[in-house]
């Protein structure tokens, strides 16, 4: 994989983090109108199966995310062999990983669209950075 699949590979993860982000902010719209005693147990087993359903494809687009950020780090630690390896990758998928919890992160959380939302502009800054090495 060179720089520009990589490049292509991190536009992909910017497009899933942004669907998982206003999926989040959906699904939190509709928790807000309940209740402050409605406890997220209930709202996660017992609501509507429209809504566990928009909680299992926010689940997905989180670990689909997760997939796609490890798949460019596991093409850019091959390059470390071949020639081409980028630190700036290295550094900020393992950023996303560690400081916004993003191996943590539950579509039940509620701090999961401002985490989405940070992870979105370290993905927009890992862009940049690929892209003047291109």
């Amino acid at each position: 994989m060179d720089n520009q699949q990589i490049l292509t590979k991190i536009e992909e993860a910017l497009q899933v983090a942004t669907t998982a982000k206003y999926n989040a902010a959906t699904l939190y719209d509709v928790s807000d109108t309940r209740a402050s005693s409605f406890a997220q147990d209930t709202f996660m087993y017992f609501d509507t199966n429209d809504l566990q359903g928009e909680i299992q494809t926010l689940r997905l687009l989180i670990d689909n995310l997760k997939r796609i950020l490890i798949d460019i780090k596991t093409h850019n630690d091959h390059l470390l062999l071949h020639g081409g390896f980028l630190p700036c990758v290295d550094k900020q998928i393992a950023d996303m990983f560690l400081s916004t919890s993003l191996c943590k992160l539950l579509a039940t959380d509620q701090k999961t669209v401002t985490i989405l939302d940070e992870i979105i502009q370290k993905i927009n800054i890992l862009k940049k950075d690929v892209e003047a090495t291109i």
